[in-house]
């Protein structure tokens, strides 16, 4: 069932895409302030190869059927597209911004054996163990392999293409949201 979150807005929506890019808005003055040291700044966004769907104009479910999967998809592309968009903003400033997949990861949400993502969920092959899933994620933020690769999405330490790299749709995505949690 569709849930709004104590903001008003749509639960996944709300954790999956606002947050993320909240938080980030909120930190970019200091990872510029320090990107430009030894170590640059870096924004890894944890997305899924689960994803897909995004409707701009009804990006919480108001005006369709609600569909716990369908909200999921979506807020996942969004996040990879405000991946891009973060990275087409970024030149200069010492950041870089990159997408991950952990994969299907053996946490609560994976675990999970009701609701919307059932089908997702019950997909053959086993969970990977936390310390696999979390293994990329923790790489691309840390590693100097990857130092000043940025607008990239990764799996197993693997750079793989992406289908939402549209830089026009990716900047008004950023925008809609910026918009959405009254930040322009």
């Amino acid at each position: 069932t569709r849930q709004v979150a104590p903001s008003g807005f749509e639960l996944t929506w709300a954790t999956n895409v606002l947050g993320p890019y909240l938080l980030t808005e909120l930190l970019l003055d200091l990872m510029e302030q320090t990107g430009n040291h030894r170590w640059r700044a870096r924004i890894v966004n944890v997305c899924s190869k689960f994803d897909g769907g995004l409707e701009s104009k009804d990006t919480q479910f108001e005006s369709r059927r609600y569909d716990g999967v369908k909200a999921y998809k979506a807020s996942k592309q969004a996040l990879r597209m405000l991946t891009w968009d973060l990275d087409d903003r970024l030149p200069g400033t010492g950041i870089v911004a990159n997408a991950c997949f952990p994969g299907r990861v053996d946490t609560a949400l994976g675990r999970l054996k009701d609701g919307g993502l059932r089908g997702l969920l019950s997909r053959k092959g086993a969970l990977r163990p936390v310390a696999v899933g979390a293994d990329t994620p923790v790489w691309l933020a840390s590693s100097p392999e990857v130092e000043g690769i940025s607008g990239a999405l990764f799996f197993e330490r693997n750079e793989i293409p992406c289908a939402y790299q549209n830089p026009g749709a990716c900047a008004a995505l950023g925008e809609f949201c910026a918009k959405q949690l009254d930040l322009e």
